[in-house]
């Protein structure tokens, strides 16, 4: 789709300067809610918490993950075992799923590098930023 430039001049005057009025405030810079801005940026270190658990432990048969995977589930269930009973907060990671399933699940989906990035991240999105560099602080 092209813009017909003939088409736009023949608007009148005070159309064309309202376009331009609101094409000046659309470019002006934003400020981004402190809370939305925390969430990205601790996001994003997950990037530097695989690299790591990457040059520790290598990535022969996807080891790296499985240490990030463990202590993130050891992480999500208040820093208690998975033998012992599981937090609210880690089943709030599994709505509509009973203990039985979720363990069920976590020893199932292990398998495939794919499953294991795509929980890691699903684990990561249930941190708040606090709580995420509260976990780079205890396992980096």
């Amino acid at each position: 789709m092209s813009l017909n430039i003939n088409l736009f001049r023949k608007l009148p005057q005070d159309i064309i300067n309202y376009i331009h009025d609101m094409v000046i405030e659309l470019r002006k810079p934003r400020k981004i809610d402190r809370n939305l801005l925390d969430d990205i940026v601790s996001f994003h270190l997950i990037h530097n918490l695989k690299a790591n658990y990457l040059n520790t432990y290598g990535s022969d048969d996807n080891e790296y993950l499985y240490w990030i995977e463990n202590n993130l589930l050891f992480y999500l269930n208040g820093m208690e075992s998975l033998s012992d009973e599981l937090s609210f907060e880690f089943a709030f990671v599994f709505p509509n799923k009973t203990e039985e399933q979720i363990l069920e699940y976590l020893i199932m989906n292990t398998m495939s590098k794919k499953c294991l990035e795509k929980d890691i991240f699903k684990y990561w999105c249930y941190l708040s930023p606090e709580r995420r560099k509260q976990f780079l602080t205890l396992f980096l």
